[in-house]
Formats: C-alpha cells, structure tokens, sequence
C-alpha cells in the first residue's frame, strides 16, 4: 500500500509541476493564449487555449495562489490599455490588447 501512495504522489507532483510549467509558459507570452473566460459555453471548457499547440488551461480550485495574483495584475494592465487607447481614439479596438 505504500508504495502505491507513494506511486500516486510521485503522478500528482508530475501533474501539479507540468501544470506549473504551462502556466509559467502562458506568463511568459499571454499574447499566445485565447482567454476563453467570458466566453465558455460549458463549463469544462478551459479557461485559456494556446492558439498554436492546442494546449489547454483550467481555473480551479487547485489552481495555485500566484497564478491567480498575476491573472489580475495582467487583466488590470490590460484593461489600463484599452481605457488609455479609448481615451485617445474615442473608440475602442480590440487592436489594443496588442500594444
């Protein structure tokens, strides 16, 4: 039995370190990544999409602390770009998430 526990806590450790990775790669560039948050239709559809390899993330409760910090840091600059192009142009675009 033990070595089954210890078999079943080296897979969640590859899983949460894989998980890390992914995530470590969308902080990386955001801008490879579709933010599917406000446009789920099914609630296991994932949060975010890499629009190259396919590759697919979820927000959940095993979702770790620090990502959910720089999700808000990057929704909120984000949102500073928008308001700030809005402000010059008179319009918005969604052109300004890319500068």
């Amino acid at each position: 039995v033990t070595k089954q526990l210890e078999s079943f806590d080296q897979g969640v450790e590859e899983t949460n370190s894989a998980e890390v990775h992914l995530w470590q790669v969308f902080f990386a560039n955001p801008r490879e990544w579709w933010d599917k948050r406000g446009h789920k239709t099914n609630p296991k559809q994932p949060d975010f999409k890499h629009k190259h390899t396919g590759e697919a993330l979820w927000l959940d409760s095993d979702t770790p602390a620090w990502v959910t910090r720089q999700l808000e840091l990057l929704d909120q600059r984000n949102a500073n770009k928008r308001g700030y192009h809005q402000e010059e142009t008179g319009r918005s675009s969604r052109l300004a998430d890319w500068i």
